[in-house]
C-alpha cells in the first residue's frame, strides 16, 4: 500500500497538481533545440515529487506494487540505455529517459485525490474549459502556447490548453472515457457527449484521436451488448454512418487525408529508406525527393523520412537491437510512438514498456482500459508518451483507480 502524506500536505500537492492540468504550457526558460523548456509546471512536479519520497522515506515503505515496478524499470532501463549510448556512441539524452519519471509523478497525486475527490467531477470540469477554450480559439478570439511557443491563430487546427492539436485531441479521449465508463449512464447521454466531444476532435484535425474516439463508442457498446452478432450489424451501421457523415461534411481531418491511400506513399518510403545517409545526424531529416510532384500524405511524406532514418539507424546497430539507439536520439518527434519505444530503447525497453500495459490490465477497470486503448491507437503514429499534458492526466488516472483497486481488495468480505 502506498503510504499517505499527513491531510494537510497531501491535500496542498494535489490541488498544485491538479490546477496543472488547467493551465497552458508556458516556458518560462527555454531549452536550444527544444520545444519543452523550463515551465512552472516542472518546479512545481519535481517539488511534488521529492516531497513524495521523503514522504515514502519517513514512513519506511517497505513493498512496492508490481505497477510501479513495471514503470521503475522502464525509466531505469532508459537511464541505462541513454548512459550507454552516450558512453559508447556519444548519442542520446538521458533528460528524455527522465521525462516518463516526471509524468509519473502524478500516479500518486492521482492515487491522493482519490482519497476524497472525484475523477467524474473533475473530467466535466476539464472538459468544459477545454472545450471553451478550443470553441474561443476556432472563432479566431483566442491564441493557443503551442509546443514552438505562443501562437496569435490557431483556428485552422485548434490545439484548446495542450501544445497542438494531437495532444488535446487525446486528453479528450480519455476525459471521453472517463466520462462514459466511470458511471452507468443512459445509451442517449453517451451518444450526445459523443457527438459534442467527436466535433471538438474534428477543430484539431487529429486523425488518429479521431479514430480512438469511435473504438472507445464502439467499446462501450460491446461491453453492453450480450449478443455479438447484434453488436456486430450495430457496430458496421454506425461506422458507415460516421464514415459518409466524415466525407459529406466538410472538416480537416478528412481534407488531411485526402493523399493518405495513395500508392505513392508507399514509394515515397521506399526512396527515403535508400536515401538515408548514416553519416549524418539524425533529427535534420535533410532527405528530399526527386523533384518531382508527389501525389502523396503531407504527414505520410514526413513521417516516411523520420521512420526510414530510424529504421536504418537502428539496423544499422546490433547493440540497438537490444538496447535502442538512446533516449532522444531522433530528436524532438519522430510521430510514431510505438517505433520510437522500439529504436531508442530496443527490444528490451518495447517489452518493459508492455509490461507497464499488462500490469494496468490487472486493475480490470473500464476507465483504465480505455484510456490504455486512446493511448496505444495515438502512439501509432504520435510520440504522444512522451506529451506531457496527457501523460499527466493518463497517469493521474491510473492511480486513481489504483487507489480503489486498493481499497476494492482490502474491504473485508461480507
Amino acid at each position: 500500500m502506498i503510504p499517505l502524506l499527513q491531510r494537510p500536505l497531501r491535500n496542498t500537492l494535489v490541488y498544485a497538481c491538479v490546477c496543472l492540468f488547467f493551465l497552458p504550457k508556458i516556458n518560462i526558460l527555454s531549452i536550444q533545440g527544444q520545444t519543452a523548456g523550463l515551465r512552472i509546471d516542472d518546479l512545481v512536479i519535481f517539488a511534488s515529487l521529492a516531497i513524495i519520497l521523503v514522504g515514502f522515506a519517513l514512513r519506511g515503505r517497505g513493498r512496492i506494487s508490481k505497477l510501479e515496478w513495471a514503470c521503475l524499470l522502464f525509466i531505469v532501463f532508459g537511464v541505462v540505455s541513454a548512459l550507454f549510448n552516450i558512453i559508447a556512441y556519444g548519442r542520446s539524452n538521458v533528460l528524455y529517459a527522465l521525462r516518463i519519471l516526471e509524468y509519473f509523478t502524478f500516479f500518486y497525486i492521482g492515487y491522493y485525490f482519490a482519497i476524497r475527490g472525484s475523477i467524474q467531477r473533475l473530467s466535466w470540469i476539464l472538459l468544459f474549459v477545454t472545450a471553451a477554450v478550443m470553441l474561443l480559439q476556432y472563432v479566431g478570439l483566442l491564441g493557443g502556447f503551442a509546443s514552438s511557443g505562443f501562437r496569435t491563430s490557431v483556428e485552422s487546427r485548434v490545439i484548446g490548453l495542450a501544445g497542438g492539436p494531437w495532444e488535446v485531441g487525446a486528453i479528450i479521449n480519455i476525459l471521453f472515457g472517463i466520462i462514459i465508463f466511470g458511471r452507468s449512464r443512459a445509451v442517449s447521454t453517451v451518444l450526445l457527449l459523443f457527438v459534442a466531444t467527436f466535433v471538438l476532435i474534428f477543430l484539431t484535425g487529429a486523425r488518429l484521436p479521431t479514430v480512438a474516439h469511435i473504438i472507445l463508442l464502439l467499446y462501450y457498446f460491446y461491453r453492453r451488448s450480450r449478443d455479438p452478432l447484434v453488436f456486430a450489424v450495430k457496430a458496421i451501421i454506425f461506422v458507415s454512418l460516421i464514415s459518409a457523415a466524415l466525407l459529406l461534411i466538410p472538416n480537416p481531418v478528412v481534407e488531411r487525408s485526402s493523399g493518405l491511400t495513395s500508392s505513392e506513399n508507399v514509394t515515397v518510403f521506399k526512396e527515403a529508406y535508400r536515401g538515408v545517409d548514416l553519416n549524418s545526424p539524425p533529427g535534420r531529416y535533410e532527405y528530399f525527393l526527386s523533384g518531382q510532384d508527389i501525389d502523396a500524405d503531407a504527414s505520410w511524406l514526413m513521417r516516411a523520412i523520420k521512420w526510414a532514418t530510424a529504421i536504418r539507424f537502428w539496423q544499422d546497430s546490433p547493440s540497438a537491437w537490444l538496447v535502442g539507439l538512446g533516449p532522444g536520439f531522433m530528436g524532438i518527434a519522430l510521430d510514431g510512438g510505438w517505433l520510437r519505444v522500439l529504436v531508442e530503447t530496443g527490444f528490451v525497453g518495447l517489452a518493459l514498456f508492455l509490461s507497464v500495459y499488462w500490469q494496468l490490465r490487472k486493475l480490470h477497470n473500464a476507465v483504465v482500459n480505455s484510456a490504455c486503448v486512446s493511448l496505444a491507437i495515438s502512439m501509432i503514429a504520435i510520440d504522444i508518451h512522451m506529451a506531457y499534458k496527457v501523460m499527466a492526466l493518463f497517469f493521474f488516472v491510473m492511480g486513481y483507480f489504483f487507489y480503489h483497486g486498493e481499497a476494492t481488495r482490502q474491504r473485508p468480505a461480507a
